[in-house]
This record gives structure tokens, sequence and C-alpha cells, in this order.
């Protein structure tokens, strides 16, 4: 441990809590700037007071395979988005309201349906599903003469749409900690989707249980949205979407996925006839900025010593302390939604090298082998999903525009969610083993069940019979297709 190590560290914690403060307000300086400047007088004190910097070391230590697998998804992504493909998954979703299945069927099937096709960032399917997830809530409401059930939906949605980064095969937070703990593709996938439905009921039933008498919404119905017609494209390449995280999941080519995403993007643009300028106009940068700015920060604390230092601070904590590694270990877990970012990639990309590095040590402690793939499965959802209740433009912050709802309300009823959803990730791991992205009869039945458990908990909150066919048949696909996809 040394100094330059300490100071670098406290600088970047600083740094965080400043942000998360206010006392650098974002208008002025973004947080990804914030984290740059604070990376550059890292670097600048590792030249003047450190050791000579090993370059070639770094370099050789960084795995490029991450990096470049969320930056092939973020483009397949912005082809969806400017073709059409989301608008399509809506209008599919929303006839669906019109069948016997009814309303329950529609919701367990739109609140999760983030985490089922998950995208490299959450935000990508909030904009274009936000519209269909209020027009659900105010007519639910209408029909139970409850405006609860409205926050219900929006920030169920909300939630999964957040931590649905997590589990995504196409370039999502939980690729990035794959790669740069060397684990298998997709080992974190199935396990955060099970959270993540986990945290999507857990908060709709924080809203109903604990948090209705507080809500003070102004809005008193959806808001009108213009009425556009989803082009033939839109479906084509929804079908084509599904189809690549079939490929994936289940035949595992033996293709670099970088270079699957990037074929499908070109195939995406030539069926909508979509132009270059309108494929840079359906990418989301705020993410992979973040993206960079983590990646830069972890490099500044690498190369100054940072998370040596914090490796030895969360030891000296669980050898001479009464919360042990468990407890340590609980404080690493949710220490994203302690200093929640507007984006996970922020603090979770800053922080997995030493989060692996105090896994390890946890390993050696407690004899148990898989303790780093568990500690880090749940860091990471809990970084995906702190961006849900982050007061400095986190996805929740969309629906309590649209409502109308003052003062961060949703952050509470969020981040309990998020407190009691993580855990079942972390149960997944060592029941089913850290195993590349594929098909298990055993996750198979495990996420059939927890689907049927969240359809019958849906219907309940919602206010219908336990058994409603439409809340437990939605259930049932929504477990379904998150073995499938």
């Amino acid at each position: 441990m040394t100094i330059l190590g300490a100071i670098s560290l406290i600088l970047f914690l600083s740094a965080l809590v400043a942000a998360l403060r206010g006392w650098i307000p974002q208008r002025v300086l973004t947080l990804q700037s914030v984290l740059v400047l604070v990376s550059l007088v890292i670097f600048l004190l590792r030249v003047v007071i450190g050791p000579r910097v090993l370059w070639a070391q770094i370099f050789t230590a960084t795995s490029l395979h991450p990096i470049t697998s969320t930056i092939a998804g973020f483009l397949f992504a912005g082809a969806l988005q400017a073709a059409g493909g989301f608008q399509a998954a809506a209008s599919l979703v929303g006839r669906v309201t019109h069948t016997r299945l009814g309303l329950p069927f529609a919701i367990v099937v739109l609140v999760n349906f983030p985490t089922i096709f998950a995208m490299p960032c959450g935000r990508i399917l909030a904009a274009p599903l936000i519209p269909l997830a209020l027009m659900l809530g105010f007519e639910i409401a209408r029909l139970h003469g409850n405006k609860t059930l409205v926050a219900m939906v929006v920030f169920g949605f909300l939630v999964n749409a957040g931590a649905s980064c997590a589990p995504s095969l196409i370039g999502g937070l939980g690729l990035l900690a794959e790669g740069m703990g060397r684990f298998p593709m997709g080992a974190f996938s199935k396990p955060n989707q099970m959270g993540i439905l986990g945290i999507t009921v857990a908060t709709m039933a924080m809203i109903r249980l604990h948090y209705e008498s507080t809500l003070s919404m102004r809005a008193e119905e959806a808001p009108s949205e213009p009425s556009r017609a989803v082009p033939e494209s839109g479906y084509l390449s929804f079908i084509l979407f599904i189809a690549v995280l079939v490929v994936v999941v289940a035949v595992r080519p033996p293709i670099p996925i970088q270079t699957i995403l990037t074929l499908m993007t070109v195939v995406v643009m030539f069926i909508a006839r979509l132009s270059f300028r309108d494929l840079l106009g359906g990418i989301m940068l705020h993410p992979l900025s973040a993206l960079v700015a983590g990646y830069v920060v972890a490099g500044a604390l690498l190369t100054a010593g940072g998370f040596e230092v914090l490796q030895a601070v969360l030891v000296l904590l669980a050898e001479h302390t009464v919360l042990g590694y468990i407890g340590v270990s609980i404080l690493v877990v949710f220490l994203p939604l302690f200093l929640a970012m507007p984006c996970g990639r922020i603090i979770s990309v800053s922080l997995i090298p030493g989060v692996l590095m105090f896994g390890g040590r946890v390993a050696e402690a407690s004899g148990f082998a898989l303790a780093p793939a568990v500690l880090l499965t749940s860091f990471v959802l809990s970084s995906a999903a702190s961006c849900g209740p982050s007061p400095l433009g986190g996805v929740g912050n969309i629906g309590e525009g649209r409502l109308r709802i003052p003062g961060f309300w949703s952050s509470r009823p969020q981040a309990l969610g998020i407190f009691l959803g993580v855990p079942l990730a972390a149960l997944l791991v060592p029941m089913h083993g850290v195993k590349e992205a594929a098909f298990d009869h055993g996750f198979a039945l495990t996420m059939l069940l927890i689907g049927a458990t969240v359809g019958v908990l849906t219907n309940v909150l919602f206010g219908y019979r336990p058994y409603h066919i439409g809340g437990v048949v939605g259930g049932l696909l929504v477990g379904g297709l998150t073995v499938l996809l």
C-alpha cells in the first residue's frame, strides 16, 4: 500500500461524492469529464512522485474484447432504433391487451421486456416503450380506481430497463465484467436476469405496500404521443434481433460477437434503407462516454496502486471489525447503490479490478472458490440497476418527469427493490456454476418457476386473482424467453 495509491483512491471517491451531492453541478461539468480530469491528476502524480510507469504492462493487461463488443452492440442497437424495431415491439405488446390474457399479461411482459431483450443500455428501450407503460398504467389505474398502479407500472419498467444492461450479450455491463475477469462469455447473464425479475416485482411491491401514501403525482392521464405507423422494416429488424440472440445463446457460432453484430447492423441498415446519419442518430452516446471515463479512471487507479489500497482497506475491515468478510462483501456489492451514478458503467468499470482482487481474498479466507464470481455478479447487477434511483439524471427520472412527481420520490422503492433482488442473482451462481451462456435444463426449470411466481405476484399487486391466466401465462413466457434468449 502506497501514499500515491491512497491519494488516488481518495481523489476518485471524493469526485463521486462531490458530483452526487451537487457540489460539482452537472450542467457545468459532467461526471464523465470530472473523472477524466481526476484521472489526469492521478497520472501526473504517478509521473512526478511515483516509480517509472510501465505502459507496456498496462496495455498488455487490458482486455479489448469487452470494449469492442460494447461498441458493436451499440451500433446494432442504434440500427434497430433507427429502423423502428423497438416501436414494432411496443405495438405487439399493446395489441395483447385486447385478447383474453388482458392487462395482467401485457404488464408482466412489458415491465420485464428490457431484460428479456437486453440492450447494452436500458435507456435504448426505455425511450420507445415508456409511452406504452404510461398507457397501460393509466388504463389499469382507471379500471381499479387507484393512481398508484400507474407508478407501479412505470417504475417497475424503468428499474428493469436500468438493470437490463447487466445481462445483455451484445455489449452489456456483464460482458465487460466477464472480459475483465476472464470469465466465460455470458456467465453472468442468467443469474442477473433472475435477479432483475426479483428487483422488478419487489420495486412494484414496495410502491404498493409502503410508498402509496407518499405518492404525489400531478399527471392525470397519459401524455398524448404523436401517432406513428410502424414500418414493415421495424418488424423485420425486430425479428432479426431475436434471431441474433437465439444464435448467440443456442448455436454459439465460432465467430466473434463483434463480427456478428457488425454484420447484422449492415443487414438492418439495408432492410430499413438507413443512411449512416440515421445510424448515428440512433446511437446513445451517454453510456459510451461513461464506459470510456470508467476505463480511463480504472487505468489511472491501476497505475497509481489505488486498487491495492482498496483491497488493503477492505481486508482490514473484514479481519478487524465485526463485519467480517461477509459484511464487507455486502458493502462492496451495494457500493454503486450508495453512490448511485446516472450510468452504472461509471463506477463499475472503475472498480471491477478492485472487486476481483477482494473476491480472490474472500476465496482464500473462506475456501469458497466461486466467491469472486458471486461477488462480481452481484456487484455488476447492483451497478447496472443503480442508474434507476440515481438523482443525477438516472433512468428513473424519466418516469418522475412524465408523471410530474417531485423530489426523486421513486429512488427509495427502487433502491429497496434492488436490495431484495440482487441476492437472487448471487444465489444462482453457486447453484448452477459459472458457465458460458447456453441452454441448461436446471436453469430452465428455475426460471420457469420464478417466472410463474412473478406472474402470480403481479396479479395480486394489481388487484387480480392470484391465478389470473394473463399474469401466470405472462410470467411463464417471461421465464421461458429469458432461458431461450
